[in-house]
């Protein structure tokens, strides 16, 4: 076996928010910690906001978002009909002691944001925590939620109808202690884009961290997937970019810099049983050994079925955690190479499967993942198709096989 440590060259693309010196690789352990949201002791809050610790509502969890109280919330009182209102920027904050001194944490909080009145999807709401110096969650705009309308008479006696609209969801973010072993973890609200917010259900879980090369995480198929993408060094260094077939990163990817041909004439990887990488055009298995392979779009599928692993969407990346033993693994965003530059890093991920297009054979199978989707099929949100051209610099998270 050849170690990922001593095979990798160094690759120095990183998530800002992720320190170097820390590969992930482990257990969920019991190691749980609650922060109160029926109380405002060790809040606090800037601007010119307050925060408030809400007891009796009837309608916080009309759309079944479990927001019920008690919860702590923000909110702008309405103001005379006709004129806008909404929440100026603010970040509530909570420091959080007596944890793991230098330890990973994941947070995760129900979140329920509301725009009364004015009918505009609410967004620019996410949970943060101190990680060098700090991660963020995705946006509430990617939760569940509806929209509604109220019927209400104004103040010249007229019938009107109001419309209003919810997102909640359950985030999560990663957050690393300092050596004291406190961690500070709040919410960002941006200015005018939501009339009221709410979050309870705040928990801490301690993530062990151990070194390793690959990690199980109890699949069905037995497959061990890589604690880091092929070129890093650590979990969250994006890596190299490869085109699908090369086994050398490039600094140019264009369709006329492609190894076997471009859109149009392919001259590998177009016959009937075919559509599997060999060996010697497989870059996991070329770069670390022959007991790494790139992986097979099945053991993509079977790493993010929700039968199996709990996926986290967070700024920069995915956290995979498995429901059969609490061992996880991060995918970072680390965007894609096209021409001659990265783009949408720190916003997308883009990874290799070993397996050709079906139909068109200058594509090949990917899974992708933004701020709001994930893909677990062969697919491409921002391309609107199924697969992906060949030729694209992407990333490659490699499975081990003893």
């Amino acid at each position: 076996m050849k170690s990922l440590f001593s095979t990798l060259a160094v690759n120095h693309r990183m998530l800002a928010f992720l320190p170097a010196a820390m590969c992930l690789f482990g257990t969920m352990t019991a190691q749980t910690v609650t922060v109160s949201t029926s109380s405002l002791t060790g809040w606090s809050i800037d601007g010119s906001s307050t925060l408030q610790i809400r007891t009796s509502a009837t309608d916080a969890d009309s759309d079944g978002s479990g927001m019920t109280p008690p919860y702590l919330e923000e909110r702008v009182e309405r103001v005379p009909e006709g004129k806008a209102y909404t929440l100026p920027a603010s970040t509530w904050s909570y420091t959080v002691t007596g944890l793991t001194p230098n330890a990973i944490y994941k947070m995760s909080a129900l979140v329920r944001a509301f725009n009364e009145h004015n009918g505009a999807t609410p967004s620019g709401v996410c949970i943060y925590s101190s990680y060098s110096p700090e991660a963020k969650s995705i946006d509430i705009l990617s939760g569940n939620g509806a929209g509604y309308e109220t019927a209400y008479v104004d103040s010249n006696g007229k019938d009107k109808v109001a419309t209003s609209a919810a997102r909640y969801a359950t985030l999560t973010v990663l957050g690393k202690t300092d050596a004291e072993g406190t961690l500070t973890i709040g919410v960002h609200v941006e200015n005018g884009k939501v009339n009221w917010v709410a979050v309870k259900d705040i928990t801490l879980s301690y993530v062990q961290v151990t070194d390793g090369d690959y990690v199980d995480l109890a699949l069905p198929s037995g497959t061990l997937w890589a604690t880091r993408n092929v070129g890093a060094n650590y979990f969250c260094e994006y890596g190299n970019y490869y085109s699908w077939g090369e086994t050398v990163s490039k600094e140019t990817y264009f369709g006329d810099t492609y190894k076997y041909g471009n859109e149009s004439n392919m001259t590998k990887y177009t016959a009937e049983g075919s559509s599997v990488l060999e060996a010697d055009d497989d870059a996991a298995t070329k770069v670390l050994g022959e007991h790494w392979k790139m992986p097979t779009l099945e053991q993509f599928r079977e790493l993010v079925d929700t039968a199996n692993t709990t996926i986290s969407l967070q700024s920069g990346g995915i956290f995979i955690t498995s429901k059969g033993n609490g061992n996880c693994i991060f995918l970072p965003a680390a965007g894609f190479y096209l021409h001659s530059s990265v783009d949408n890093a720190g916003q997308g991920g883009y990874y290799w499967t070993s397996t050709r297009g079906s139909q068109n054979k200058s594509c090949a199978a990917v899974l992708d993942f933004g701020s709001a989707h994930l893909n677990v099929y062969p697919g491409n949100n921002s391309y609107k198709s199924y697969f992906s051209n060949r030729f694209m610099g992407y990333s490659v998270r490699p499975v081990y096989v003893p």
